[in-house]
């Protein structure tokens, strides 16, 4: 059995970086093609164009390598029953299942290892590579935003302002509802500007009209302030930025901080936790499509590599379009964020499961 492992691991291996290889060149071409007008337009170098590319190619890596794994186990299988060697194999006794152990365990590692590539490689070249095509193209994003509404991580102080300045870390128009002291008689203040103090970390209210219940009177009294300094008028700058932060430039720890930031802020982070739970599901698709093309690799008898291919396509193109319709559903909010990232993975294992239990040996 060592030395069939031995070559099914090496038949599989080889087919496995010719497939990369070829799947980023698609995927980078079309990345490129797709930007060529812009690129044109901005007078952008070609030197720039091949940076921008190499920034990239990690990205394509990424997305080429379910279908690669998928394409390389069916070729191996095929090519071995072409050459009437699985006729060998299953005569001597050795089940579909113990033939293609070696390739499932492939698929787990390289799971395993595309999460890993993905996370300390993948996210900050993809980082990079967004920056870099945005100043060639001057689309660079600003970060500053109009009519917020955020609240701090105990709900007790509602921010509301007109207007954010990212550059000047600055509030106009800031509406402020206290309700550290007590939560049925809130405190309100309304101020022409807010200043973030960078030293003291907390925002500076300037020209304000404080609205506070007196129990005296039992009854609000207006109270003209010049300058507010309170230490719970913290929070961060960043939280009032526009959200456009791409959680595929995070890693898991950034993304998991920013998606909690979100929640405490009150902002609607559906979109991004969808992307993140699909940080995890994506990786071990290799596995999936492993173990489906160790069920219909030999099934083919003419044509192998054309049917092999054509295979690989056709269930690949199965899942993305599942994904898609679930990712779609979870954004609209019609099914949970969880099922939108794990549905079409949940379904796909059951089916792998189900034709390698049917396989032909």
């Amino acid at each position: 059995m060592i030395i069939i492992y031995r070559m099914v691991i090496k038949s599989f291996l080889l087919s496995f970086i010719i497939s990369i290889l070829l799947f980023m060149m698609i995927v980078e071409l079309l990345d490129i093609f797709s930007n060529l007008w812009r690129y044109i337009n901005n007078n952008v170098p070609f030197l720039s164009i091949l940076k921008v590319a190499l920034f990239y190619a990690p990205k394509c890596i990424f997305y080429a390598i379910p279908i690669a794994t998928l394409f390389s186990v069916s070729y191996t299988l095929g090519s071995m029953f072409a050459k009437n060697e699985l006729i060998a194999i299953f005569g001597s006794g050795i089940s579909i299942y113990k033939l293609t152990l070696p390739l499932i365990i492939c698929g787990l590692t390289i799971s395993v290892l595309t999460f890993i590539f993905h996370e300390n490689i993948v996210t900050n070249t993809f980082h990079k590579k967004n920056q870099l095509t945005a100043r060639l193209l001057r689309t660079e994003i600003k970060f500053n935003n109009d009519n917020i509404t955020v609240m701090n991580s105990n709900r007790e102080i509602i921010y509301n302002a007109d207007f954010y300045n990212d550059t000047t870390e600055t509030l106009t128009n800031l509406m402020v509802l206290d309700r550290s002291e007590n939560r049925s008689v809130p405190t309100r203040i309304d101020c022409k500007q807010a200043v973030w103090d960078v030293v003291n970390l907390r925002w500076i209210l300037l020209d304000c009209r404080k609205y506070f219940f007196n129990q005296n009177e039992n009854k609000y009294n207006l109270e003209t302030v010049q300058k507010i300094e309170d230490p719970k008028y913290d929070l961060k700058p960043s939280t009032f930025r526009k959200v456009v932060n791409n959680i595929e430039e995070m890693n898991v720890n950034d993304a998991t901080e920013w998606i909690d930031n979100l929640k405490k802020a009150g902002i609607s982070h559906r979109i991004q936790l969808i992307e993140y739970y699909k940080r995890f599901s994506f990786p071990l698709t290799s596995l999936i499509v492993a173990i489906i093309a160790s069920s219909v690799g030999g099934s083919f008898r003419k044509n192998i590599v054309i049917m092999s291919l054509l295979t690989s396509l056709l269930l690949a193109a199965g899942y993305y379009i599942m994904q898609m319709i679930l990712s779609l559903l979870a954004r609209l909010g019609y099914i949970p964020p969880l099922a939108g990232a794990w549905g079409s993975f949940i379904v796909f294992f059951f089916l792998s499961i189900v034709l390698l239990k049917y396989a032909k040996t």
